[in-house]
Order: C-alpha cells, then sequence, then structure tokens
C-alpha cells in the first residue's frame, strides 16, 4: 500500500533509534520527528521526550546527533 508508514516512522520506531539523555536522573529520549502532511512548515522536528514533559525544536543542526549532553539539552530550551 502506498499510504503505509514506514515502520521507522512509528513512535516505537522513533523511540528504539533515539538518543538517550539522563539529566537529574529523569531520562529524556531524543528523535527526529519527520514531518506531519498537514504540517504547514513541512520541516522535521527534534523532539525531546521524557515522563513528565515533550519539547519540540523545529531549528536544530544536521549534526545533533553528535552534540555533547549538556550541548543537546541547551538546545531542548531555544524556540
Amino acid at each position: 500500500m502506498a499510504n503505509q508508514l514506514d515502520p521507522s516512522d512509528t513512535v516505537q520506531g522513533l523511540h528504539r533509534a533515539a538518543r538517550r539523555l539522563n539529566v537529574d536522573d529523569e531520562e529524556w529520549l531524543v528523535y527526529e520527528l519527520p514531518a506531519a502532511i498537514v504540517d504547514r512548515r513541512s520541516t522535521p522536528s527534534l523532539v525531546f521526550e521524557s515522563y513528565q514533559a515533550i519539547r519540540r525544536v523545529r531549528s536544530y543542526p544536521p549534526d545533533w546527533r553528535t552534540l555533547s549532553d549538556q550541548a543537546l539539552l541547551a538546545l531542548s530550551w531555544t524556540v
């Protein structure tokens, strides 16, 4: 089927491929979320997800996976 999602685009697939950070004894998953069809910006987002919060960053460097944990955490607070 042409409209089927790539398995890596599912939440479970994104979580499996996520980078994990441990900040103050709280685990954060960091992963790229592809642009949604209904998203007028048509750009992917970098998602920071913990048990208590989710942050979404739309402008981030392509080499985000190489950033230190501290730099990546700082990026999560950018607008």
